[in-house]
């Protein structure tokens, strides 16, 4: 598997995205989860906020990516959070050219 230039400059990033841990909890609680919701993620990146907010609202929900590696490690993080996450699932819906 070849790695994209993201893939590398990102790869010690918790978060795909530029914002902070604090910030990140602080949305998700604004969003009012209910235990049993389901969320979509569409560009989840390595999982980060889909498996946190499984994890702290009981939620469930599906993380879409196009980066096989990133979805790797979306899937070690659901994995290891599963006693405390709802159905959790990375997937890649086929290749998007570029």
């Amino acid at each position: 598997m070849s790695l994209r230039f993201h893939e590398i400059a990102e790869r010690d990033h918790v978060i795909q995205n530029p914002i902070t841990v604090e910030k990140l909890d602080a949305i998700g609680a604004a969003c009012g989860f209910q235990p049993g919701m389901r969320l979509l993620d569409l560009g989840c990146g390595r999982g980060e906020l889909l498996t946190r907010w499984a994890a702290q609202y009981g939620i469930g929900g599906t993380g879409v990516d196009i980066s096989a590696a990133f979805l790797k490690e979306a899937r070690r993080r659901a994995r290891a959070r599963s006693h405390r996450t709802g159905d959790v699932r990375a997937d890649r819906r086929g290749e998007v050219p570029g």
